[in-house]
């Protein structure tokens, strides 16, 4: 464990879990949501008073208590409506019945989100920080640039782990004591290759745009400076965020094409898991897409923050010192 990638990975871990904020900022989300869970126990069911069924040669039949409060005239007129809509559905068109959206799916597409967006938050200002105050040159005299780019994606990753095993625990326990919508949408997570699947899209989509974020705060100046490198970033997720609510809630056919771009392809295989061969193409191409992120993220570090393999004209070259004008 003495490999550069390990120890630069354990002490940016080290970083962030040996402080009391950090423990506190994580014990407040799980308390918040198990405790919201717990106190939302569904109450026992009331007398049931009217239960309409469809029958089987068509129409609808109504049932009423003895203390329901409605006249005979009444009754009747609620049967009558009922006879007349039961004609109206026999004489339309059948439609395909559209599949039910799995809460589940939409939980790990929240929560791939939420682990994003905070966590290369974190790691933004990690590296700009250590820019500023010059530790990544000393980092650079004894390691690697691409062991520095893995040792740092790596150690706030398993500070996401981290959060993401308390969010998920807590609900988890709340749920068991208080069954309910909430346990179903945690029962897939029961299922172990739903738990692999889960892994390993989430560990692409992480380092995907983890190396990316590594990449901005290398070229950035300043915090003020990375945050408008990476804020095209962030928008793509954010647009990815709600495309893919929208395909999860009856629009897979329009979106489907998004599973093959890779910023978007682990949020559609999440919220609507494909055919083998599809998946398989996809994961490739994010996987594909990580490796390249990497090593440009390396490339810039290596460079001291000048993008790899690009250099501007001498005409849009930004002016930086006197002999420049």
């Amino acid at each position: 464990m003495n490999h550069p990638i390990w120890l630069i990975a354990g002490r940016e871990f080290r970083a962030y879990v040996t402080t009391a904020s950090f423990w506190l900022a994580l014990a407040i989300g799980p308390l918040l949501t198990g405790g919201a869970m717990l106190a939302q126990r569904t109450p026992p069911a009331a007398q049931e008073q009217l239960a309409i069924t469809a029958q089987s040669g068509g129409g609808w039949e109504a049932r009423f208590s003895d203390d329901f409060p409605l006249s005979p005239a009444g009754r009747e007129q609620v049967l009558q409506v009922l006879r007349g809509e039961g004609q109206a559905v026999q004489a339309a068109p059948a439609r395909p019945p559209r599949e039910a959206a799995d809460p589940s799916r939409f939980l790990l597409v929240l929560l791939l989100w939420v682990t994003l967006v905070g966590s290369l938050g974190m790691l933004l200002q990690a590296v700009v920080r250590e820019r500023a105050n010059r530790a990544l040159e000393i980092l650079l005299s004894a390691a690697r640039p691409l062991d520095v780019v893995l040792g740092k994606v790596l150690g706030v990753g398993a500070v996401s782990v981290l959060v993401i095993g308390a969010w998920l625990a807590a609900p988890a326990a709340a749920a068991m004591l208080a069954p309910g919508p909430a346990l179903g949408a945690l029962a897939a997570f029961a299922d172990p290759w739903v738990l692999m699947r889960a892994a390993v899209i989430y560990g692409l989509a992480f380092g995907f745009y983890g190396f990316l974020t590594v990449a901005a705060g290398v070229m950035a100046r300043d915090s003020a400076d990375a945050q408008n490198l990476a804020r095209p970033m962030f928008a793509v997720l954010l647009v990815a965020f709600f495309t893919t609510m929208a395909a999860g809630a009856g629009a897979a056919e329009k979106t489907a094409w998004l599973t093959f771009l890779p910023p978007f392809t682990p949020f559609m295989l999440l919220v609507r898991p494909a055919p083998l061969a599809v998946e398989v193409v996809a994961i490739a191409e994010l996987a594909l897409a990580t490796v390249l992120a990497g090593w440009g993220a390396s490339e810039v570090l290596r460079k001291g923050g000048a993008s790899p393999g690009f250099r501007w004209p001498r005409l849009l070259r930004p002016k930086t010192s006197v002999r420049d004008y």
